[in-house]
């Protein structure tokens, strides 16, 4: 067949295809080109580049299109919805010897309003056009809608609109299951992976599989292959970026593994990264993980000979299947010597350990060969090893009816619930101090975290900091920002309201109210050398000329030193004041260092210390420019964690983030608190 050249040769060409819709999958999206190039003149035709390749691949697909295939009675058959922005098509697919044959294709053009459909409506209305344009097969077989959008509860939902519910009625005469889509990859190909190393050589790796596999134990396998890859190469932080949103959120407890798969999947996941000191994984679009799926369409291809070396693995069965070989621990627990003595009357060698358990074992007993102790708040106790105890805390503390309580309620819960093991209180403490989310809002300490640190030469207003603040409920004069200006020092603080916030309305605050103290020195430094000082029992001007200042106000209200003023007589006396100056400052020095000395003691009193050193892992408290604006006062208190890489001097340290990034500035130890792993 030749390109069209006339409207009536475009006619002609979309007629035939319509005619032989049944047997081409996406005829609509394959034929759109050719409807806008009927758009124009009815002796013009608007034949454009885009036209040519969707008639070259027509030509390419009917060349070698598959035969459709005839169900049989009782076959359950799977049908496969497509949406695109301007048509809707399925596809319905009977399974046969492990293969899937096509049954019939449909597609439809979507019309006016129903282009402006959201998807989820869109991939229900190509549903309803499968059911009504192949009803004999939909009345005479079970359908499995293989889709991976929630289409079930959205035609289930009582909230939904009312074409949703006018479908759902239509639908309802039908025997029509949802399944979760399996991956093209579940069909012989696989996932693609990239490990990117710090100096940026990127390692190419792929699987293929020789099993069934939906697209999200799919995606598990390439996480598990990614770790497993990382940790032959001695990694110790990761990175992980995914495309897949459920692997993302069950990993960073988000989600919740319902499935026994996702279940297995999830648990072998955690075991490999608790083997890396640091790790973080984030969902990135299908867009940005181009690279890893190109690499599972190259895997694909292996057969057909790719010049381009990749690694790839060929796996014979899922990874929560293979064996796991596990280690039995025989060594001997608390509980050995007394069932020992219980049962065979076996004492230790040793006297003293011998009479020990004799004297403890009056306590224990045996039923159905298990240690029970008598306890004081109920008659019979389970004794634990050490291992079990281990298994017991979590479930009590996190389980189904957990409540995240303290190591003492903890350790009186496991008690009453009728276990029983010697360090049980000690491993409730253990246990609690090393749990993420109360670790994440636990109280913020207020006492501080180290000695007080004097500050012999400061400098005032050499430092500021500017913020902005708004928008808020508009005042006079329209405004509804607020600029404000603090010394890092003195905490002095300057602030004006805004209308709106420019460079030159902040340059002028700027300029007035910070740019403006040289002018205002000489009158801050006069108040402040005439101002008496708690430190020192005397004023600056005293201390350098040995008496005191004579105010303006003693000029204009004469006092009995200025009324009686003699000229010689003050000269003698400011002299002799001036020989006596060395006496005064020492005195000044001493009432100093006391006033000091007093502060610092109070002051450490209260000091809890929190020491930190090189490698430790922090917690940062949740400032307001750190906080989440969406969680509210009921988000959590602390972030992290970090590691502190370099101690400055006690107390102030640097950061870094599990991903490696280090933080722009130092941090006190007021704001951190040691976190437990």
């Amino acid at each position: 067949m030749t390109i069209p050249k006339t409207v009536k040769d475009i006619q002609s060409l979309t007629g035939r295809v319509a005619a032989l819709t049944r047997f081409i999958s996406k005829a609509t999206d394959r034929c759109a080109p050719f409807f806008k190039a009927l758009k124009g003149t009815k002796r013009n035709i608007t034949w454009i580049a885009e036209c040519d390749t969707a008639f070259s691949e027509l030509k390419e697909y009917m060349g070698q299109a598959l035969l459709l295939s005839t169900p049989e009675h009782g076959d359950i058959l799977v049908i496969y919805l497509s949406v695109s922005v301007s048509a809707v098509s399925s596809v319905l697919i009977r399974s046969k010897d492990n293969a899937e044959h096509p049954v019939h294709y449909v597609s439809k053009a979507l019309q006016d309003a129903q282009v402006r459909y959201p998807d989820i409506e869109k991939l229900a209305f190509a549903r309803v056009v499968s059911a009504k344009c192949l009803r004999p097969y939909f009345q005479a077989h079970t359908i499995h809608v293989l889709t991976n959008q929630p289409l079930r509860q959205v035609l289930q939902k009582p909230e939904t609109s009312g074409r949703l519910v006018k479908w759902a009625i239509e639908l309802g005469e039908f025997d029509i299951h949802y399944k979760p889509r399996p991956a093209i990859r579940g069909q012989g190909c696989g996932p693609g992976l990239v490990l990117v190393s710090p100096d940026k050589v990127a390692l190419e790796y792929a699987l293929r599989f020789k099993f069934q596999a939906s697209n999200n134990e799919a995606k598990y396998e390439a996480l598990l292959a990614g770790l497993q890859l990382a940790k032959e190469m001695d990694a110790k932080q990761i990175q992980i970026f995914s495309d897949s949103q459920l692997v993302v959120h069950q990993v960073n407890q988000d989600f919740t593994a319902k499935d026994a798969s996702m279940t297995a999947y999830l648990q072998h996941a955690r075991h490999l990264l608790a083997t890396f000191h640091a790790h973080s994984i984030n969902q990135v679009p299908l867009s940005e993980n181009s690279h890893a799926d190109a690499l599972a369409r190259l895997a694909s291809a292996l057969e057909q000979g790719i010049g381009r070396h990749i690694h790839i693995e060929f796996l014979d069965q899922l990874s929560t299947q293979a064996l796991l070989i596990c280690t039995i621990d025989h060594s001997t627990t608390w509980i050995d010597p007394i069932l020992q003595f219980l049962q065979n009357q076996t004492l230790p060698a040793n006297s003293a350990e011998a009479r020990r358990v004799r004297h403890r074992s009056a306590r224990y007993l045996i039923i159905n060969g298990s240690l029970y102790k008598r306890g004081f708040s109920l008659p019979y106790l389970r004794c634990l090893t050490p291992d079990e105890g281990h298994y017991v805390l979590p479930e009590i503390r996190e389980g189904i009816c957990g409540n995240h309580s303290g190591a003492r309620s903890l350790a009186h819960k496991a008690i009453r619930q009728g276990y029983f093991w010697p360090p049980l209180h000690t491993d409730a403490q253990a246990f609690t101090q090393k749990c993420d989310k109360c670790q994440r809002f636990a109280n913020i300490p207020q006492l501080p975290a180290e000695p007080l640190t004097a500050m012999i030469s400061p400098w005032p207003f050499a430092q500021w900091g500017l913020d902005l603040i708004g928008p808020m409920p508009e005042g006079k004069g329209q405004v509804k920002y607020a600029v404000v200006a603090v010394d890092y020092f003195t905490k002095w603080a300057e602030a004006e309201a805004l209308a709106t916030i420019t460079a030159a309305r902040i340059e002028t605050f700027v300029w007035q109210s910070i740019g403006c103290w040289p002018e205002l020195l000489p009158e801050v430094l006069w108040s402040y050398h005439t101002t008496f000082h708690t430190s020192t029992g005397e004023t600056p001007f005293s201390l350098s000329f040995g008496t005191e200042a004579v105010a303006p106000v003693e000029i204009g209200q004469p006092i009995y030193r200025t009324s009686t003023y003699d000229a010689k007589a003050n000269d003698e006396q400011l002299a002799l004041n001036l020989d006596f100056i060395d006496e005064l400052c020492d005195q000044s020095s001493i009432r100093n260092d006391a006033y000091k000395q007093r502060i610092a003691k109070y002051y450490d009193s209260r000091v809890k210390p929190r020491a930190f050193k090189i490698g430790d892992w922090v917690m940062r408290k949740v400032s307001l420019a750190t906080k989440n604006p969406t969680e509210g006062t009921l988000g959590p208190t602390w972030e992290g964690p970090y590691e502190i890489i370099k101690i400055y001097r006690p107390g102030t340290y640097q950061l870094r983030d599990p991903r490696g990034k280090m933080l722009p500035h130092p941090w006190n130890a007021d704001n951190l608190k040691y976190y437990y792993k």
